[in-house]
């Protein structure tokens, strides 16, 4: 290894340890702080504290990383332009690629690390620190309160439809019955605005009913109240409440793969498995713009240049968190929509990277 290989990754890894144990620190204290009257007021055992913070430890390291990273290679730099390191590599020869390709190397491993501890140790520990939260501290039915939204199910020659599923109460809300021969033509329709479950059967209310024969004539009746004995029941509609964050990405993608056949809307978890695998690269993003910003800056110093890091890391969140909210919508495939705030501060980067040049 090159002294200046030496040199650079030695002094990033000791940046980057020096801001992760200060994020970590204050991540962890913060959130102590917000919940300590939760933990006081039900007399939680220190011991139960302490292991809940344990817990919670892994998956704060994952999300402070990325800061971190982006502190660490912006000092390094600035400190080599501030005491004219850059200058001196500058007049031996050696270009601002070989200078970065380091840092570059480090933010590809630190990639590679997150996705990792994210998905087979940040997962369950921060499982763990759910169940400690939710069995200890709110004393909750975690199935209480469960909505799901756009259920398609077909059963035993009924097709059916409703806009939301309120599992606390048993009702649905816009169901829509289809009733289909072994030809599979509809001969029945039931539309009504709500049904609930009492007694083993549906009871649908304020909506109306098609019957329609063989010659395609159809009748239409209204009605306030229908009974219905069908196939589909109130099990059918009921799914473990899984936390996407609670699962890892290939457990969340067949999650998704199996609701999705049973009729349920999996948009949300197909967001979730594409963010799990597009984040970690932030930390690529981060050290690319943390290296740059330093040698683009005219005049620079530590305030004006960790102010403008950071402003760039709060722009990446919200554009993250904007094309996020456009794949929760269906506005966008979440295929695209997650992957393409990482492409275009990619450019940003390379863009900055000339101009530094």
């Amino acid at each position: 290894m090159k002294i200046l290989t030496r040199y650079l990754t030695f002094n990033l890894l000791t940046f980057f340890i020096l801001f992760e144990t200060i994020f970590i620190f204050l991540y962890l204290l913060i959130d102590l702080i917000a919940k300590i009257d939760n933990f006081l007021l039900e007399k939680l055992p220190t011991e139960l504290i302490l292991k809940y913070i344990l817990a919670k430890t892994p998956m704060a390291s994952v999300q402070v990383a990325p800061v971190a990273s982006l502190l660490a290679s912006t000092i390094l730099v600035l400190n080599m332009v501030k005491t004219k390191e850059i200058i001196a590599l500058k007049s031996a020869g050696i270009s601002f690629l070989n200078i970065k390709l380091p840092l570059i190397i480090f933010g590809v491993i630190m990639t590679w690390l997150s996705l990792i501890v994210s998905e087979f140790i940040a997962t369950s520990t921060y499982i763990k620190a759910q169940n400690i939260w939710s069995e200890h501290v709110k004393k909750k039915d975690p199935k209480k309160g469960v909505v799901r939204d756009r259920i398609w199910l077909k059963k035993e020659g009924v097709i059916f439809y409703c806009d939301r599923f309120v599992e606390e109460f048993g009702s649905i809300e816009k169901p829509i019955v289809i009733f289909v021969n072994g030809y599979f033509q509809v001969y029945r329709q039931i539309f009504a605005t709500r049904a609930t479950w009492q007694a083993d059967i549906w009871n649908f209310e304020k909506g109306y009913e098609q019957i329609i024969d063989t010659d395609n004539n159809v009748t239409t009746k209204d009605f306030k109240l229908i009974k219905l004995n069908i196939p589909v029941t109130l099990e059918d509609l009921k799914l473990p409440d899984f936390d996407p964050t609670s699962m890892n990405v290939f457990e969340l993608k067949r999650f998704a793969e199996k609701i999705s056949k049973s009729g349920y809307d999996a948009s949300t978890y197909l967001v979730e498995v594409h963010t799990k695998l597009s984040f970690p690269f932030i930390h690529i993003i981060m050290v690319l713009l943390g290296s740059s910003i330093p040698l683009v800056i005219r005049k620079p110093n530590y305030p004006k240049v960790i102010s403008i890091s950071i402003s760039f890391c709060f722009i990446y969140l919200a554009l993250y968190g904007i094309f996020r909210s456009i794949a929760l919508s269906n506005l966008l495939y979440p295929s695209i929509a997650m992957w393409f705030p990482n492409f275009i501060f990619l450019i940003l980067g390379y863009l900055l990277s000339n101009l530094e040049a």
